[in-house]
């Protein structure tokens, strides 16, 4: 019995967080560990239903986000970095970052689970060590690193540290790309492969497409990297730095603002990026809330507008008319705003055939049922080979904010899938066993009264 969890983007929260004042001005978005449980003891009930004779649990890939963090400024590393290039002060801080990630309640608790996991345990109550049962079958966990924690790859202390995070044997040996499984047939990678933004080489037209993609283009860079910290995590940390912590605890429009920037990466479609920051329900018009936006972003992207990170990838992705419009440094000028509002549509876009496009030319493709992956936060089951062949997209379990026409909603996703050898699946008759699957994936909301 395989399940695959991807993207849980636990992060380093505490630095966000403004403190003082009758209230600190912060965002909760680390998974509630409470969410797990449910989640495992439904594994443990179907281990036993089906009579499996062993669990193997996928975390496939951003499982901690090394990259949303301002700890990145207070030194001189960046995490757009090669893995061969961490040397000792990068290594230092991945793990700074990592252990303060570790740290955070939420992510400390959900940490204990996975603990419990690694020795075949679960827990019915996540507040009750006496709650602790065993699974009727052996557990293995496994680790792949996506786009959001590759430097986790870089060297044998931190992955020792990682093991020891989610409960895995020790062990200083790099984490795979992909695991495959040949009973269930599956395939399971991060998915970030995929994706030429998020990915150091552009992969996206192979057919086939590799089974062994080399080692060093997993370890490269990405312009995933760069936009995440130099962008959506620079934001807020600037934000703090141009209105000064006293000020936006006394001002509950500069709260407003500063919320809104803290969640600027969950935003979906990323499309509406921009409309979500000058929109606020109840709040400043939009003209007010520009002008307090202004400064910081001019502050912004004169940091990046010539930095020759960025330069590379506008150049290598084709985005040819972005590089010019940073060289004339429009935010200077008064039609900064319409032409920010222009080119929204055009974030997060891409003009590539798709995840679910791509996965179907894995060259592995005859010899699989099913081709798993996460990566896009987008949850969906597609057909992808003739013979009755799939690929899964395991969602995300981060809170994500919806956006449309001026309207923003805010919602907690939970997915994750389940697949059985044929020999395991009880709810079906003998003669008619197959490989068999569940994929569950849910949002939930809860308002106040």
């Amino acid at each position: 019995m395989l399940t695959v969890i991807s993207d849980l983007h636990f992060e380093e929260e505490n630095s966000d967080v403004i403190p003082g004042g009758p209230q600190p001005i912060g965002l909760e978005r680390n998974v509630p560990a409470r969410a797990f449980v449910g989640v495992l003891r439904e594994l443990a009930e179907l281990v036993e239903y089906n009579g499996a004779t062993r669990l193997d649990i996928v975390l496939a890939g951003d499982i901690f986000d090394m990259h949303r963090t301002t700890l990145w400024f207070l030194g001189t590393p960046r995490p757009y970095v090669s893995n061969a290039k961490v040397d000792g002060a990068c290594e230092q801080t991945i793990l700074q970052v990592l252990d303060a990630i570790g740290n955070e309640p939420e992510v400390k608790t959900t940490l204990e689970l996975f603990k419990l996991l690694g020795q075949g345990k679960y827990r019915d109550n996540v507040d009750d060590p006496a709650s602790t049962r065993s699974f009727r079958a052996p557990v293995f966990v496994h680790y792949i690193p996506g786009n959001h924690d590759r430097l986790l790859n870089s060297t044998k202390t931190i992955r020792s540290r990682v093991r020891s995070l989610l409960g895995m044997p020790p062990g200083e040996d790099r984490f795979p790309h992909r695991i495959p499984f040949t009973d269930p047939r599956v395939l399971v990678r991060h998915g970030h492969e995929y994706d030429r933004y998020n990915f150091s080489e552009d992969y996206e037209g192979f057919d086939p497409f590799p089974a062994i993609i080399p080692e060093e283009h997993y370890d490269n860079p990405t312009f995933g990297d760069f936009i995440t910290l130099e962008v959506a995590t620079a934001l807020p940390w600037l934000f703090r730095d141009e209105y000064k912590d006293g000020r936006i605890l006394g001002d509950p429009v500069l709260q407003q603002v500063y919320l809104r920037l803290l969640e600027f990466d969950d935003v979906r479609p990323q499309s509406a990026l921009v409309d979500f920051l000058l929109h606020i329900p109840d709040g400043p018009g939009e003209d007010d809330v520009w002008d307090l936006l202004r400064p910081v972003v001019k502050t912004l992207l004169d940091r990046i507008h010539d930095h020759e990170y960025l330069r590379q990838w506008l150049h290598w992705l084709h985005h040819d008319t972005y590089a010019f419009l940073l060289k004339t440094r429009f935010w200077h000028a008064d039609f900064a705003l319409d032409l920010l509002k222009q080119h929204a549509s055009g974030i997060g876009s891409t003009k590539g055939p798709g995840c679910v496009a791509v996965a179907g030319h894995e060259s592995a493709l005859q010899d699989l049922r099913f081709v798993i992956a996460g990566h896009t936060h987008e949850p969906q089951v597609a057909l992808i080979g003739p013979k009755d062949q799939y690929y899964v997209d395991t969602g995300t379990w981060r809170h994500r904010v919806l956006c449309r026409n001026h309207e923003t909603g805010r919602i907690k996703a939970l997915t994750y899938v389940t697949v059985y050898s044929a020999s395991e699946d009880q709810g079906r008759p003998p003669e008619r066993k197959n490989e068999s699957f569940d994929f569950w994936s849910g949002y939930t909301q809860r308002w106040p009264a």
